[in-house]
């Protein structure tokens, strides 16, 4: 702060170049913190966007997996189905054997 006499009269060589250049040091400052803030936000807003990749990621993994165990699933199933209808097929031409 500047020195001020009783009449009110800043005292000469203290004041007006010292508070033009607190006024520049506070402006730098605050300058510097929004762009810090900024920063900070945009770090944030990665961190998010890549959480939420990754999360879409897994999930896509996860629904991946479920399909091909149904898949496979329906495959097995379609497979004892074609071995049971051989097997029966085998059967009646076993008893049109033994029958002739």
């Amino acid at each position: 702060m500047s020195e001020v006499t009783p009449a009110g009269a800043p005292v000469a060589g203290v004041g007006d170049g010292s508070i033009a250049q607190q006024a520049r040091a506070d402006r730098q400052e605050r300058e510097e913190a929004r762009t810090e803030e900024a920063q900070q936000l945009r770090q944030e807003r990665a961190m998010r966007t890549e959480r939420q990749q990754a999360a879409q990621a897994q999930q896509q993994a996860e629904q991946m997996q479920r399909r091909e165990a149904a898949q496979e699933m329906q495959r097995q199933e379609n497979d004892r189905g074609q071995n049971l209808q051989m097997e029966q097929e085998q059967g009646r031409g076993q008893a049109v054997d033994t029958m002739a």
